[in-house]
Formats: structure tokens, C-alpha cells, sequence
């Protein structure tokens, strides 16, 4: 994408206030609410899952508990295998710390402790905190939330229609759809996000401003605006067709003298 910043000869900027993060600041108290509920069903679910396994166990239903054991038991692999890859450079002491979190199921309690406090990425750790927070929500929808809540409507339809197995259906449902919506919503009002790709969140507004000043650097001709800017311009974001052909190289007053050769060889 086009950064004006190294033209020689300044063109009218884009309002930094439509790249901001400012204008969705409400919605962060919002988002530190959402996460704390997420680590609550998160907690929850994990609770109901168990309290399952019990009660396929006692109905009889062995399958059905054995396969809900073993997506808890991949879950915490994988989770143990994530904090390995996080904290394997920090020392065995803290590794071992997070392992533990880990074990007792209070890891995402955790995660988002750090994230709403806005912790800083530590030294030696490979990712950030918010990072490593949605790293553990995709291990825990994949290998937990989306599997129990399969097993689990399969042993309602075969008859499991107690109360504790009506509410950890309803528990793996909810938790699943919190977690695959509250992931989309913290990568997309995260301000290293928003700062990283602006254009991105304001699509239109950016289009808006370069059609503005499109007419102005095919005109004046800077010398940053080279062939490899030009290249970076996606069609779509071009209006005017025929300033997007100027904008590719190719000459609109050739073509129109072809045609009209052409045409004039058609009526002689």
C-alpha cells in the first residue's frame, strides 16, 4: 500500500482520526467484560465436561465417556505444549509455573488477567500475552468445546436427557460460540492490529482519499510515486477506470488512435 510519507511533495492525508483506534474506545470496557466471561465459561465448561465423563460412566455409555476424556486430555496437551513454546527461553521455573495453571484449569483466568492489565511481552517469550491468550482459545475451541459438544449431542440422542447433561450441552454450545466470536472481536480491536494495517479497517475512506489524489501524482508526477507504488495500488481501489490504465502503463491515447484507424479502415 501507498505510504505518502515519503513523497517529496506532500499530499492532503488521509484524517488520522479514521485510523485510530479512538473512535472504538467504549468498546474496549466491553471487550475486558467479554474476556473475564469467556475464562468463566471457559472454567465452566471444563467442569461440565467432567461431570460428563462421570455421568456417561454411570448410564453405562463407557464410549461416550472415554472419547469426551480424551478431548479434555488433548486439550491439556496441547495447551502444556503451547506454554512450552512460549516459556522454554524464560527458564524451567516459570515454564513449570504456567504448566501448572495449566493442570489446574486457571489458565484462562490468566490470560486475561494479563491481557486486561496489558502486560507487556516479556523477554524471551516468542509471542504477547493477548497472543498467547488467543492461542489458548483456538487449542480449547478445537480440541474441547467443538468435540464435547459433539459427543455430547450424540449421547442426548441416545438418551442421556439428565439435567447435568442438558446443561453441559447447552455449557459446550455456548462456550464454543463465545470463544470462536470473542477471538474475531480482540484480533480486531487490537491497537498493534489497527496500527500494523490502518487502510485495512477503513477500506472506503482510504479508496475515497486516494481517488482524491490519484489525478494529482499522475499530473505532478512525484518521484516516489514509481512503477512499484503503482503496482501496489489494488484495482478495485481505483474508481476511474481510465486512471487506472494510466495508473498500469498503458497509453489511452494510443489505443484511441487504433480505434480509430481501425474504424477508418472499415468505412474506406
Amino acid at each position: 500500500m501507498i505510504h505518502p510519507d515519503t513523497a517529496d511533495t506532500q499530499p492532503s492525508p488521509l484524517p488520522r482520526q479514521q485510523l485510530t483506534i479512538e473512535k472504538i474506545s467504549p468498546y474496549l470496557r466491553l471487550s475486558y467484560l467479554a474476556l473475564y466471561m469467556g475464562a468463566g465459561f471457559s472454567i465452566m465448561d471444563l467442569i461440565f465436561d467432567i461431570a460428563m465423563v462421570m455421568e456417561f460412566s454411570n448410564t453405562n455409555r463407557v464410549h461416550f465417556a472415554k472419547a469426551t476424556l480424551v478431548s479434555i486430555c488433548l486439550n491439556q496437551f496441547f495447551q502444556l505444549y503451547n506454554v512450552v513454546f512460549q516459556y522454554y527461553k524464560r527458564g524451567k521455573r516459570i515454564m513449570l509455573r504456567e504448566m501448572l495453571f495449566v493442570l489446574t484449569f486457571v489458565k484462562p483466568g490468566v490470560d486475561v488477567y494479563r491481557v486486561v492489565m496489558k502486560q507487556k511481552q516479556a523477554v524471551n517469550a516468542v509471542v504477547s500475552p493477548k497472543t498467547e491468550m488467543l492461542i489458548m482459545k483456538s487449542t480449547e475451541l478445537c480440541m474441547e468445546c467443538i468435540p464435547g459438544a459433539i459427543i455430547q449431542s450424540m449421547g442426548f440422542v441416545a438418551g442421556s436427557h439428565s439435567n447435568i447433561a442438558i446443561l453441559s450441552l447447552a455449557s459446550s454450545i455456548l462456550t464454543a460460540a463465545f470463544i470462536s466470536a470473542s477471538i474475531g472481536i480482540e484480533k480486531d480491536l487490537d491497537r498493534e492490529s489497527r496500527n500494523y494495517a490502518p487502510y485495512f479497517y477503513v477500506k472506503e475512506e482510504f479508496k475515497e482519499w486516494l481517488n482524491e489524489q490519484l489525478p494529482v501524482w499522475i499530473t505532478e508526477e512525484p518521484a516516489w510515486f514509481d512503477d512499484q507504488k503503482k503496482a501496489t495500488i489494488p484495482d478495485d481501489f481505483v474508481a476511474d477506470p481510465a486512471m487506472l490504465l494510466r495508473i498500469r502503463g498503458v497509453n489511452i491515447e494510443k489505443i484511441r488512435e487504433r480505434r480509430r484507424s481501425s474504424l477508418g479502415g472499415l468505412t474506406t
